[in-house]
């Protein structure tokens, strides 16, 4: 099933509060926020790109601004470069609050982790723009950094064999 604006108003009815949703196209892209109805927070700014591939929202909790945000990052190289540029721009507004990010980006994050699928020597320039937007940011992928030297990933992809980062949260 893909997310429209009819789907987005029936999961907010399932969910019991508001859904934050981006969406792609009917076969494929589109991200979702949701948060838990007992959670007693403010939405108080939503932004998207317009491909349904990022969503963000800064939120209020507990008298605190949270910048919450969801990617789905293209799969080839050239898109991705262009694509975490288009995110750095995207979070230029939010760059001295508190950001958590989560999502697929669809690559290992250094060439030290990744041993199946693509070389991430392909992937150099993926690698170098992502390290741009942590700087910038001051973001980290906290998994791999608790975890620095495993050979895991949140997903694999067992029909092609091939591993890549599909959950960071920042």
């Amino acid at each position: 099933m893909y997310s429209s604006n009819i789907t987005g108003k029936i999961w907010e009815n399932e969910w019991g509060r508001k859904v934050l949703y981006n969406h792609g196209t009917c076969h494929s892209k589109g991200v979702m926020i949701l948060l838990n109805p007992k959670l007693d927070c403010q939405i108080d700014e939503e932004v998207r790109d317009k491909n349904g591939r990022f969503l963000g929202a800064r939120i209020t909790l507990h008298d605190v601004q949270i910048v919450l945000a969801n990617v789905y990052a293209p799969n080839d190289t050239t898109h991705q470069v262009l694509f975490l540029k288009e995110i750095q721009k995207l979070l230029s507004n939010f760059a001295q609050e508190k950001i958590i990010t989560g999502g697929d980006f669809d690559f290992a994050l250094s060439l030290n982790v990744k041993d199946e699928g693509n070389p991430a020597s392909k992937k150099l320039l993926d690698i170098k723009e992502i390290d741009n937007l942590c700087h910038l940011y001051s973001l980290c992928d906290i998994w791999r950094f608790l975890n620095l030297t495993a050979k895991q990933f949140p997903w694999r992809n067992k029909s092609f064999l091939k591993s890549s980062v599909s959950l960071i949260t920042f």
